[in-house]
């Protein structure tokens, strides 16, 4: 299973910023999509960049409980690949907290979003990829268009399933 995920934010950090997430998951050999995206006021694009993992990571959760597959998640954000891969096990194991110069230990930024994907990541177990923005990688392209549209028109919460069963009891 693959799934991209990407983040955008215009006046970011402002007290007027719109945000907007995005992410394609494709499985049964790309065969099957879902798109989901959505926006947000008064975010950051590092955390849109987070949502959109741990939405695509839950939606994950919700519709493959019995998950026996290898998932694969590609982002364009080094924050966030570096983040999952390198930093996030050392700052849990360090009670959330960062090394800084001369041993001072700093507040993680975005902590309750990392603590968040730490959970997902430790059951889901994905393995998370970098993928170069704007260089032409489709489902890349696709997210950052999502997401684009999603603080641009404030769009409401939606998604885009081709050919995928619907869970049962939702």
């Amino acid at each position: 299973m693959n799934i991209h995920v990407d983040g955008a934010c215009s006046n970011n950090g402002k007290e007027k910023s719109v945000g907007g997430w995005a992410f394609v998951i494709r499985f049964d050999d790309n065969k099957k999509e879902i798109h989901s995206a959505d926006f947000a006021e008064i975010t950051t694009n590092q955390r849109m960049e987070l949502t959109a993992m741990i939405k695509a990571l839950e939606e994950v959760k919700i519709r493959w409980p019995d998950l026996n597959v290898l998932v694969s998640v590609f982002s364009d954000s080094q924050y966030v690949v570096k983040g999952s891969n390198e930093w996030m096990l050392n700052w849990a194991k360090n009670g959330w907290r960062k090394s800084g110069n001369y041993g001072i230990s700093s507040e993680i930024a975005n902590l309750d979003l990392w603590k968040k994907v730490f959970e997902l990541v430790t059951e889901i177990k994905p393995t998370v990829k970098w993928v170069k923005g704007h260089s032409g990688d489709k489902y890349n392209e696709l997210c950052d268009t999502l997401a684009t549209t999603a603080v641009s028109k404030k769009s409401d919460f939606y998604r885009v399933i081709r050919n995928a069963v619907k869970p049962e009891g939702n």
